[in-house]
């Protein structure tokens, strides 16, 4: 009976891993595809000083733009595209959705994404409702590191 539940429990649990491993490959994928309607050329490489114009989905099917401001610490090891910054900084204000009571009251208000060799971070400080309806100003800061294949994941 014993050796019965510990399979059991181990089942449950192995299950419960590969459960939580889809679901942040699945937010991944639904991210990718929206920033593919919002930043459709790969190709615009972001330099020093620049300050893009990106679009944010706000809620299901609103979005809205902001001004996110680069600071290169040291010289990235792969060169940064808009793309990649509008990606980034949509899979940050999805992670800020995903935890809030009220999901349609975000506003973002400031962007920063910070460089540094292989390494980004995304800094973004927003506006959202609390349980009582009161507007609160909130910051949440997403980092993420380049892997083998050159492509930022989550840290």
């Amino acid at each position: 009976m014993r050796k019965m539940l510990l399979f059991f429990f181990l089942t449950c649990s192995a299950h419960t891993e590969i459960l939580a491993n889809s679901e942040v490959e699945n937010t991944e994928q639904l991210i990718n595809k929206k920033t593919q309607v919002v930043a459709k050329d790969k190709s615009n490489i972001i330099k020093k000083g620049d300050s893009p114009v990106i679009n944010i989905i706000q809620g299901v099917s609103e979005s809205t733009t902001i001004k996110v401001h680069i600071n290169f610490e040291n010289e990235p090891d792969k060169p940064l595209s808009e793309y990649t910054v509008a990606s980034k900084v949509n899979y940050t204000a999805y992670k800020i959705r995903a935890q809030l009571v009220n999901k349609d009251s975000f506003v973002p208000k400031t962007v920063i994404i910070t460089v540094n060799g292989d390494s980004l971070g995304v800094s973004m400080e927003y506006i959202a409702k609390d349980s009582h309806g009161e507007n609160v100003i909130s910051y949440y800061e997403s980092k993420f590191k380049l892997n083998d294949e050159y492509r930022y994941e989550v840290q």
